[in-house]
């Protein structure tokens, strides 16, 4: 019976972290992935790179602002709340960014999403603390740290490859994520 729970504890304990993985990476896929996606936002909605570029800025400012929410917020309320608000939110973004039909839309579109962006990553941080202590502590921040490295290199590629096969639309919405096409 010992064995039995060590196996499943080891077996939660790689899917807990598989689950922090993916939401510190999400984040740098939704910025990096939509960087292919820029200049057919130029050139289909006649803007200038700069204005397209606002919804860059804009992003990681929510973004930025919000992870000092989230913090506290999810130390009065909880971990669970905090995240399943702002994915809900997050994905509610990504929906508006893959119908926008000029710009305006999408700026405010991304800005929201950096606010939902923000709860995965607070909240991955979080929750790892929670768990895990010392050593152990030590290497999971490590193991994220190198997927959140990793998905910058990785999201220009995939996105170019998204635009490629499918539409932009698909990519700063990051709908493909979520099973949907």
């Amino acid at each position: 019976m010992g064995d039995g729970n060590i196996c499943r504890q080891i077996t939660g304990m790689k899917k807990t972290i598989g689950l922090l993985a993916l939401l510190s990476a999400f984040p740098p896929l939704s910025t990096d992935m939509y960087l292919a996606a820029i200049p057919l936002l130029v050139k289909d909605w006649q803007v200038s790179l700069v204005t397209v570029n606002l919804t860059l800025v804009c992003f990681f400012v929510s973004y930025c602002a919000c992870l000092l929410i989230y913090g506290p917020v999810s130390d009065r309320f909880g971990r669970k709340p905090p995240l399943l608000a702002g994915i809900g939110l997050y994905v509610v973004a990504c929906i508006f960014c893959a119908m926008a039909g000029n710009i305006a839309i999408m700026i405010v579109a991304r800005t929201v999403q950096g606010a939902g962006a923000a709860a995965a990553t607070a909240m991955a941080f979080a929750i790892s603390k929670d768990l895990f202590e010392g050593h152990i502590r030590q290497r999971i921040f490590v193991r994220i740290g190198i997927i959140v490295a990793a998905a910058p290199m990785i999201a220009p590629v995939l996105g170019g490859w998204v635009i490629k096969l499918y539409s932009w639309r698909l990519v700063p919405s990051n709908i493909y994520i979520f099973g949907y096409k």
